[in-house]
């Protein structure tokens, strides 16, 4: 196992799912999710609704990852060849070997479907094979459908 590097390009992927470094130029892929689905950041703790609040969050992850603070990923749905929405680590903290899991959208067509278990297996593989870690919590996800 090796340290976590955030300047690594992880890919976890299986059949259904891809899950890649988000990068700036993704934006364009979460545009219609800021225009069109304003319900997909009711329960969050910062809006992406509309193009510039979207190009923000997108800023703002990339920014954080450079910094070794989070690294977001890009959740692609292969069996439907769309980009789904976003997931990332965060509060990445390489003293104590402990960062939380969360942040997690997904456009509404997607909020079905099989993505989040398929997601975090992943993220758990890579916690517990890839980097050496003492801890993974789940942090923050948004729900839109919250009771």
């Amino acid at each position: 196992m090796t340290e976590f590097d955030k300047d690594a390009n992880y890919i976890l992927e299986d059949d259904k799912v891809l899950l890649r470094p988000l990068q700036a130029d993704d934006l364009q892929h979460f545009i219609p999710f800021a225009l069109n689905e304003p319900d997909t950041w009711q329960y969050s703790l910062k809006s992406a609704a509309g193009e510039e609040a979207m190009r923000t969050y997108v800023n703002e992850a990339v920014t954080a990852r450079q910094a070794g603070k989070e690294y977001a990923f890009i959740v692609y749905d292969k069996t439907t060849g769309q980009y789904a929405g976003c997931t990332r680590y965060y509060d990445i903290q390489p003293a104590y070997k402990t960062l939380q899991l969360g942040y997690t959208w997904y456009g509404e067509t997607f909020r079905e479907r099989d993505l989040t278990s398929v997601a975090n297996s992943y993220y758990y593989y890579s916690h517990s094979k890839i980097w050496v870690w003492r801890e993974l919590s789940l942090g923050p996800t948004i729900r839109t459908n919250a009771v």
